[in-house]
């Protein structure tokens, strides 16, 4: 990989990455007891009318939702400072596959290979 791509592709993530987002909180907000449909969730949001469904929206899922973006958001910053204060690399050659792992170079002894004393 050469690192003019590198930046493209770290761009294209978080593009991919805010549009899940996104799609995740819109169906956060339509999905429940009740299902409402995405041009109500639309309408609740944006032309607030007073109707049930638009109360529902915005007084019950709107903050259920973003209370459970910044729980997310949240525990992430606890995290990585946790990966800071107690300098655990995210990676390590022990736990990651991406480097050879040392092998023993010759077997240990068996029982059977054993002289008795």
């Amino acid at each position: 990989m050469t690192p003019r791509r590198r930046p493209l592709l770290r761009s294209a993530g978080l593009v991919v990455s805010v549009a899940v987002l996104a799609v995740i909180v819109v169906l956060g907000i339509a999905v429940g007891a009740k299902q409402i449909p995405l041009d109500q969730v639309w309408h609740g949001v944006f032309h607030y009318s007073g109707s049930d469904t638009d109360v529902v929206i915005r007084d019950v899922r709107f903050p259920r939702t973003l209370l459970g973006l910044l729980v997310g958001a949240a525990l992430g910053l606890a995290g990585t400072v946790m990966q800071g204060l107690t300098r655990n690399p995210w990676r390590t050659p022990e736990f990651s596959a991406s480097t050879p792992v040392p092998r023993p170079r010759s077997s240990p002894p068996s029982a059977s290979s054993a002289s008795p004393r």
